[in-house]
């Protein structure tokens, strides 16, 4: 096979193959999708849209953040815990602070190109 087992997270190749072709698909559409309801939809509907969306989207990275990356890597005991949890937590301090003194730089509205 051309993919290994091990870096399929066991399923085989052609489950890889069908779930790598969905995601290849989907962010196209996402993105098409997300720039059409910018262009059409009134601004309070856009407002409420554009709420839930990004919540879908957070929702999504704290679910695969949390329970599919952080969790297998904290469920075996090992010596290194210890640097594994201050690696964690470095790395959420770095993102807030990045975010926190970036909040006010002004961003490219590409719907809008």
């Amino acid at each position: 096979a051309v993919v290994s087992t091990q870096s399929t997270g066991g399923h085989t190749t052609r489950q890889f193959v069908i779930s790598l072709s969905f995601f290849v698909i989907s962010c196209p559409v996402g993105v098409i999708a997300g720039a059409l309801v910018i262009k059409y939809l009134a601004a309070t509907t856009l407002t409420k849209t554009v709420f839930i969306l990004k919540a879908l989207a957070t929702g999504t990275f704290v679910q695969v953040t949390f329970f599919e990356i952080l969790a297998p890597e904290f469920a075996e005991r090992h010596a290194n815990q210890l640097h594994k949890m201050a690696a964690v937590i470095l790395g959420f301090l770095i993102i807030s602070l990045t975010m926190y003194l970036l909040h006010d730089i002004p961003t490219v509205d590409f719907c809008q190109l």
